[in-house]
């Protein structure tokens, strides 16, 4: 017997019966996510001591409907199945779901799928975390080795240089860590005086891995990939930037070639440092580690700071002044033998500037207009040409960085 909406009393309880049915089943199909479906919750357990558990994962499916896990959903990056063995429980419940939620039809170690889903699941899979190694990319000896502290609940450890559960890392043959732990690393001893300031750590195929520390502290930490990695630690003394003073003044390193490179404290310190155009460099002073003076060893303009005055906050002052320069405004007859008439200058051809820098301007009025007026400077300069009337240019000359003339003429 088949039974309709159409066929039965509008308003009748089996009308309204069949009506939500429809809404129901038409509601699920249209949301694969919605209140009417099934979650399958996939949780590993690590069968290994430390328990790194990795997260879970979930599916959602339609009543009815089947799911098949593979790949990385049956054992997450970093991790391998410690058996062939699935769990499937019925999440509401906790009790075995074939029969009681699904039909198990898969169940080996490559794929595992169920169907007939009617119901929350979870499926639990034992897996154990990988050991990936961890090493030191020269071997050291003891004493200038380095300890590490591996945490499964992501903790650094800022006492694994006294922690008796730390690991001794001193050779190029490494320790285990399990991919997700949060490796401390604490550097044991100075070297040759000097102690370390910077962790590199890089996988195998040349990644370099986020590194958390400071040399002031000489402990670093870095999440261990699914990979192995090897630490390069740099003994030095940390290197600072030296505070530059002054304006005027263009500095580079010790050859010039680039910019001033960072101060090694207790070293010698070199620089160049030469003067910007229209700037004359009239001494240089330093103050660092309680000593202060003017650096006067320098030769091919390289500056050199006393190495005992070289530590952190070192400050390199510039004392510079502009450079004056006299300027002679002429005027220079064309192939014609014509001048232009400067009004400044009156019946003279020639006026002397006197006391100038890069900062002064120069103004005088041609009488012509500005196609047909040129202007030309012997060191450099900008010049601005605006027409003040019929047959009258203003000229504006600015930047000029040396003695010199300004030459006007005409086109």
């Amino acid at each position: 017997m088949t039974w309709s909406v159409e066929k039965s009393a509008p308003n009748s309880t089996l009308a309204s019966i069949l009506r939500e049915a429809h809404t129901d089943v038409s509601t699920s199909q249209l949301n694969p996510i919605s209140s009417k479906d099934y979650t399958i919750t996939v949780e590993y357990l690590d069968t290994t001591a430390n328990r790194h558990n990795p997260a879970p994962i979930k599916r959602y499916v339609n009543n009815g409907n089947e799911l098949t896990l593979t790949g990385t959903e049956l054992c997450p990056t970093g991790y391998e199945r410690a058996d062939a063995v699935f769990t499937v429980l019925n999440t509401k419940t906790g009790t075995a779901a074939h029969g009681n939620g699904c039909y198990v039809v898969g169940n080996d170690a490559s794929a595992l799928l169920l169907r007939n889903i009617t119901a929350d699941l979870t499926v639990r899979i034992n897996v154990t975390a990988k050991n990936y190694t961890a090493k030191l990319n020269e071997a050291w000896s003891v004493n200038n080795g380095a300890k590490l502290y591996a945490s499964c609940t992501g903790s650094v450890n800022l006492n694994v240089l006294t922690d008796t559960s730390s690991k001794l890392l001193d050779d190029t043959t490494g320790v285990n860590v399990h991919a997700g732990d949060t490796v401390t690393v604490g550097f044991m001893a100075d070297y040759d005086g000097y102690s370390v300031y910077k962790l590199v750590v890089k996988d195998n195929k040349g990644n370099e891995i986020p590194v958390n520390g400071t040399s002031r502290t000489g402990v670093y930490s870095f999440v261990m990939p699914a990979d192995a990695v090897t630490l390069y630690a740099s003994y030095a003394a940390e290197t600072f930037k030296v505070n530059f003073v002054g304006d005027g003044v263009t500095v580079k390193n010790e050859d010039g070639t680039a910019a001033a490179a960072e101060a090694t404290p207790g070293e010698e310190y070199k620089f160049t440092a030469t003067p910007k155009a229209g700037y004359e460099l009239k001494s240089v002073t330093y103050a660092g580690n309680g000593l202060s003076g003017n650096i006067t060893d320098y030769s091919n303009n390289v500056y050199t700071v006393r190495a005992d005055a070289v530590a952190k906050g070192l400050t390199v002052t510039f004392n510079t002044e502009l450079k004056k320069f006299d300027v002679t405004l002429r005027t220079v007859a064309d192939v014609n033998s014509m001048a232009p008439t400067v009004v400044e200058l009156g019946n003279n051809i020639s006026r002397d500037y006197k006391d100038q820098t890069i900062q002064s301007i120069i103004s005088f009025t041609v009488n012509a207009k500005s196609d047909v007026v040129k202007v030309t400077t012997t060191t450099g300069a900008t010049i601005r040409y605006t027409e003040t009337g019929y047959n009258t240019t203003l000229v504006t000359v600015t930047g000029m960085t040396g003695a010199g003339y300004i030459d006007v003429t005409t086109k």
